[in-house]
């Protein structure tokens, strides 16, 4: 059985792996990339098929990639040219894996990157040349960029950073009325593709009659911190019906102050924490407390 330091060393941080720099080129039409957990399950892979000019992400059910490692095993970033982010995905060794397709187009000359973060690199992440059949060296932390020939693989510094507040991929946020059976807001935060929505219902006869001021506050900044959403929400009246849905990166903020039952949901663990005032700032891995 393979001891558990092993795997977490240097599994986290900013500091670039010098341990195992790679840095090479390879010209071809078609790459994958498989991350491989315990008993070289598969969880992750990403097709660049050039002459299609698509990416292809996919994550695979799987039970637990590596359940001798209770944070990140693996973590994925998927950037277009342009350097937006376009899809990630942070794989904790001991939790369920979802399965999900998502698909991309690749610019004519390329200039899209994959980072790709695996504890167990060396055996377990796979760059293949699919024309060649070549595979192609692998480190902790490594970018794939697209090019215009083929792809370049390069060793790069770490970009998961600190341990979030509430890791995870997928979260939702929903604020109950004084009688525990009412949503009043609901506010959902898919890290995974960078996309907020936010629901407001209205509660009949109220939110909460006892309360003659406001009861839930709330104010969303983009990642250039601009305030693009903000309500405040009157105990004794009934809220106005609203939906709106944001594509803002990472580094979005969000303060809430509630004076209601408010309850956090990480929705692929299931896992729920009772949060009432806050400001939460989006990372890579999950939510991180910050000051408000």
């Amino acid at each position: 059985m393979r001891h558990v330091t092993s795997i977490a060393s240097n599994s986290v941080g900013g500091a670039l792996d010098t341990s195992a720099s790679v840095g090479e080129a390879s010209a071809g039409k078609v790459f994958t990339v498989t991350l491989k957990g315990n008993s070289d399950v598969v969880f992750f892979e990403a097709r660049i098929d050039r002459v299609a000019r698509l990416i292809k992400v996919e994550t695979l059910a799987t039970p637990a990639p590596q359940e001798l490692l209770t944070t990140t095993y693996a973590y994925v970033s998927l950037r277009d040219a342009s350097g937006e982010e376009l899809f990630s995905h942070d794989f904790i060794g001991n939790e369920r894996v979802t399965a999900s397709v998502y698909t991309f187009p690749l610019d004519a000359i390329g200039g899209e990157t994959l980072y790709v973060h695996h504890a167990e690199y060396s055996t377990r992440c796979v760059i293949t040349n699919e024309g060649t059949a070549k595979h192609l060296n692998a480190a902790r932390d490594c970018t794939i960029k697209v090019t215009d020939t083929g792809i370049d693989v390069v060793t790069s510094p770490s970009e998961i950073g600190p341990v979030p507040t509430f890791q995870g991929n997928t979260f939702r946020l929903d604020i109950l009325d004084d009688a525990y059976d009412k949503v009043v807001v609901s506010i959902g935060m898919d890290l995974t593709t960078n996309v907020q929505t936010f629901n407001v219902y209205p509660v009949i006869p109220t939110p909460a009659n006892m309360y003659q001021s406001v009861v839930i506050e709330f104010h969303f900044w983009d990642a250039s911190g601009e305030l693009v959403h903000s309500r405040l929400l009157n105990g004794r009246a009934s809220p106005r019906t609203s939906a709106q849905t944001y594509h803002s990166q990472k580094g979005w903020k969000l303060q809430m102050i509630s004076y209601l039952p408010t309850y956090l949901t990480n929705t692929e663990t299931g896992a729920v924490s009772d949060t009432r005032s806050f400001t939460f700032q989006a990372v890579a891995r999950g939510l991180l407390s910050v000051a408000s």
